[in-house]
């Protein structure tokens, strides 16, 4: 049986289905930032498949599935679900039939699932997935990054976010953006600033030493 779901669409009209304490929010953020940075993500679109199978998760299409399997799997959930195969390992199941940004939505809120531990089905866990999964598409710090360089871009296009996601997105970025411009240098998160250097140099084209060099120098 499935231990995580995606959220109906009842349950995302509800407010507090995404409550979370903004200590929470702050976590997942430099989670989502060291999981990018730890595995050289740089560039947009980031993709949630080559995330699973570097984090060594399986995936599995409904349409991969049996007749009574997939009947089975859309009963559980119209987009996706984690299970654990019999040696503990999560292999996540996602509806592929569906439009291509919910599904790339659907396997990295899956992931995030597996991240974070969630081994059940809770408006808690569905809260800090959905929050986690945005973040980690088009996380504030890397489109920070295409601004500081004067570079305009349509987010729902250049993230391949659905328009609601991409709304998400933007507000999520507004609100990033009047916190660090309304505070001084000491409250500069540096995973934040580290994420947003690797987006610029990967625009600017710096090779590998450059990046290295500038990078240390950074640091130090």
């Amino acid at each position: 049986m499935p231990f995580c779901r995606l959220p109906t669409l009842l349950e995302l009209a509800n407010p507090q289905h995404r409550k979370l304490p903004h200590w929470r929010y702050e976590e997942i953020k430099c989670k989502a930032c060291d999981l990018l940075l730890d595995l050289h993500i740089d560039c947009f679109p980031i993709d949630p498949v080559a995330i699973a199978h570097r984090l060594g998760i399986k995936l599995r299409q409904y349409t991969e599935l049996s007749p009574e399997a997939q009947l089975a799997a859309s009963n559980a959930s119209t987009d996706g679900f984690t299970l654990k195969n019999p040696y503990g390992a999560p292999i996540i199941c996602y509806n592929d039939v569906m439009l291509k940004e919910r599904i790339r939505f659907t396997i990295m809120h899956e992931v995030w699932h597996v991240i974070l531990g969630h081994t059940e089905h809770s408006s808690l866990a569905e809260a800090e997935a959905n929050f986690a999964a945005g973040y980690t598409l088009a996380p504030p710090p890397a489109l920070h990054a295409y601004a500081m360089l004067g570079i305009d871009i349509d987010i729902m296009e250049t993230c391949q976010l659905s328009h609601e996601a991409s709304l998400n997105s933007q507000d999520r970025y507004r609100s990033w953006l009047r916190w660090h411009e309304g505070k001084g240098d000491e409250y500069r998160d540096i995973h934040d600033d580290n994420l947003e250097l690797s987006f610029i140099l990967h625009l600017l084209g710096a090779d590998t030493e450059e990046r290295e060099d500038i990078e240390k120098n950074t640091k130090a």
